[in-house]
């Protein structure tokens, strides 16, 4: 397992690596510049990097995306990711996420860590001294707190109760764009941002600049080879069998998220890193969020059996290249009225060696 670090490493700071940051923050940025707002801006963006990929002396990384606009359901404001929930003493309903970043990374042809944020997209206006956005109440209250929700009709959500919780206080979490910038932001950093306000805008995050620069978060740390060999040998041969020592694996293994970006180069970087997300499949320690791990779970076999019942060739190929499940053949996809709004879903594949 020391081997995947150092080959982390290697691949991170490889000139295929800084290239791939490069290209898909330009291609970010050029759909952000269209001015066509959230939707068709996540849209476009999940299609352009679809198969996107490169190779560094035998480790590579590619993009799976899949946007999909789910069941056609006749329910005013039907959603794929909708959900209802307790909302002080009355029911809501909001969409969990716009977007599900995920990041995979294997090792020896088997996956050995995977983390996953739910993110809101939001779509912002870019003033003479600054840029703000409004923020709906009640979906901050959803995404910061994550009280008891379930999913409704036309979501891939399963209707039943889902009770949530949160490690890197970054399971959640907003995308905030306009036709200059796309800003990452965790819905806890968000809500403290906000102070009560209705809107938010550039003036609020200083503060967050600050603390997020002054923690040491990044996935993982690496000074001296030497000292990190030792490490893991130590911790692969005594430590994992004691609470007291996973303090320091989970650190390594990006417990503790970036739960702040300023831009969109940064945010793809951080993305590409693995730096961003909660842990929801750990090979290496017991350390994961089996409630969120569940809950993801639940989406993918559903969007499976939607292209399944479909015959949505796109949806049926990014699940055959998320879980590696047999080949599919290439259908026609049944037309049918699709929603207003839709769920992206971005994976990130990291191959790091044999």
């Amino acid at each position: 397992m020391r081997n995947f670090f150092i080959n982390y490493k290697e691949l991170i700071n490889s000139y295929s690596f800084i290239k791939f940051e490069k290209e898909l923050s330009n291609l970010l940025d050029i759909e952000l510049s269209r001015n066509l707002k959230e939707v068709e801006t996540v849209k476009n963006w999940i299609t352009t990097i679809n198969g996107k990929k490169f190779n560094h002396n035998g480790l590579s990384a590619n993009i799976n995306s899949l946007f999909i606009h789910g069941y056609n359901h006749s329910e005013k404001d039907s959603h794929p990711s909708g959900v209802e929930f307790d909302f002080y003493n009355k029911k809501e309903r909001r969409e969990l996420a716009d977007i599900i970043f995920i990041s995979s990374f294997y090792y020896r042809s088997k996956k050995v860590l995977e983390k996953i944020t739910f993110n809101q997209a939001k779509w912002g206006e870019v003033k003479a001294r600054t840029s703000s956005w409004k923020i709906d109440q009640g979906q901050l209250y959803l995404l910061s707190r994550l009280p008891r929700f379930n999913g409704v009709n036309g979501s891939f959500i399963s209707n039943k109760n889902y009770y949530i919780n949160t490690l890197s206080k970054c399971l959640t979490s907003y995308g905030l764009m306009n036709k200059e910038n796309f800003i990452f932001i965790s819905a806890n950093n968000l809500l403290t941002a906000m102070a009560g306000k209705k809107s938010v805008n550039l003036k609020d995050f200083q503060s967050l600049n600050t603390l997020e620069y002054n923690l040491n978060l990044e996935f993982p740390i690496f000074e001296d080879e030497i000292f990190y060999y030792d490490l893991f040998y130590l911790l692969e041969k005594y430590c994992r069998r004691h609470n007291y020592c996973l303090d320091i694996f989970n650190k390594l293994l990006g417990t503790s998220s970036i739960c702040f970006t300023n831009n969109t180069y940064e945010f793809i970087s951080k993305y590409l890193k693995g730096n961003i997300g909660e842990i929801i499949y750990n090979n290496i320690t017991t350390t994961i969020n089996s409630s969120a791990s569940d809950l993801m779970s639940d989406i993918i076999q559903n969007i499976k059996s939607f292209s399944d019942m479909q015959k949505n060739y796109e949806a049926m190929q990014f699940i055959q290249n998320y879980d590696g499940s047999e080949n599919i053949k290439n259908h026609d996809n049944i037309e049918f009225k699709e929603p207003k709004r839709g769920l992206g879903l971005i994976q990130l594949k990291v191959n790091l060696g044999e």
